[in-house]
């Protein structure tokens, strides 16, 4: 009866750990888009991923910050995200970012 439990509890074992390698082991999904890389004259680097699927909205990493995603908002012409705070503005292969009201990058092209 020994050798039953014991041989139980290691495939009971065995079973857990293949439920959770089956989950992705807490990773992130990817974000799917379109990805758009701009160089600003400064040397920095802008990445870009523009997400059309579920309502229009970016992925944006800037230098030296988190990835930020923003709402597609109004613009008069080109494409502009923003949450409010900080607005990502790409129009003709040219991107600008303005933070707080102040651009902080401008002039960047894309690659």
């Amino acid at each position: 009866m020994k050798l039953t439990l014991k041989a139980t509890s290691t495939l009971l074992g065995l079973l857990a750990l293949a439920l959770v390698g089956c989950t992705g082991g807490g990773e992130e999904p990817e974000a799917e888009g379109t990805l758009a890389t701009y160089t600003c004259p400064g040397g920095e680097t802008i990445e870009a991923i523009f997400m059309m699927e579920e309502g229009r909205e970016v992925a944006v990493s800037l230098p030296d910050q988190d990835t930020l995603t923003l709402p597609s908002v109004e613009a008069a012409s080109g494409a502009k995200y923003s949450d409010g705070t900080t607005t990502f503005w790409e129009q003709g292969g040219e991107a600008m970012v303005e933070v707080d009201g102040e651009i902080v990058l401008e002039g960047c092209v894309a690659e």
